[in-house]
């Protein structure tokens, strides 16, 4: 939800051959979070909980990494935080709400790994700028929406104006602002426009697109770019110059801590 801000996420692992993994890091994609983890985390059966320190905002976000070596092939099954028996995530934003996580899928090890599959598709409610409809999520993806997870109706609706901007909206020179690629979905190139804030002083500001599984897929701008708008364009290429296939991928502004996020649907 572009205009919520959540804060607090727990999740586990289920049970696993401990020996197909070394984790080496492990830590929350936020910088400064809080975090509280079971003893042996992340071995088989233990769990995490974490408060950030500066709140997202968006849908569809990275929350936690890991990093290791690899000494055999199987999966790693997210799972309920053992000792609250649930999965999820909460607002910090003054209307605390927590959500359960509607489906938990498995890591792969030398393997694909198993995507969340609620096995029904769920409808709730997507927002294409300040418009709302009741979807499920590969059909806002297609509409190039936000998807608002938890959200049944659109009465009240949970699509108001927001700093990442509406289409047809003029975005806030002050505010972090990253407005719906043009076309999408696309077939060979889109156009991309973005804004930095006046205020961004002399922080770090990365345009970086990223697969369904968090893989980094291009990086469009790296660097302090000039305050303002600015625009790029993606040919559905990787960093290597390689076509990616069809598919929905995930364009994410950054700007110091601040970030936003939005769908992008590549057509071949």
């Amino acid at each position: 939800m572009t205009d919520k801000q959540w804060c607090a996420v727990e999740f586990g692992f289920g049970d696993y051959d401990a020996g197909i993994f070394g984790f080496d890091i492990w830590e929350p994609c936020n910088d400064g979070a809080f975090e509280w983890s079971m003893p042996g985390w992340p071995g088989p059966n233990t769990g995490t909980e974490f408060l950030a320190h500066d709140y997202w905002s968006g849908n569809l976000l990275p929350v936690y990494w890991f990093a290791g070596y690899a000494y055999g092939e199987g999966e790693i099954p997210l799972d309920v935080y053992p000792r609250h028996d649930r999965a999820g995530f909460g607002t910090c934003d003054g209307q605390e709400v927590n959500f359960d996580a509607f489906c938990l899928g498995r890591l792969g090890i030398y393997r694909d790994g198993l995507p969340c599959n609620p096995g029904q598709p769920l409808e709730y409610a997507c927002c294409i700028g300040s418009i709302c409809h009741i979807t499920a999520f590969n059909d806002c993806m297609i509409l190039g929406g936000e998807w608002q997870l938890g959200f049944e109706t659109c009465d009240p609706s949970p699509c108001g104006s927001s700093a990442v901007g509406d289409e047809g909206g003029r975005a806030d020179p002050s505010a972090l602002h990253l407005a719906p690629n043009n076309p999408n979905p696309f077939i060979r190139t889109t156009r991309i426009s973005y804004g930095v804030p006046a205020d961004a002083s002399d922080a770090p500001v990365s345009l970086r697109i990223f697969d369904t599984t968090g893989s980094l897929v291009r990086t469009l701008a790296h660097a302090s770019e000039r305050k303002g708008q600015n625009s790029t364009a993606w040919d559905g290429t990787d960093d290597l110059g390689r076509r990616v296939g069809t598919g929905v991928y995930f364009l994410r502004l950054s700007v110091g801590l601040q970030c936003v996020t939005r769908p992008i649907l590549l057509v071949r």
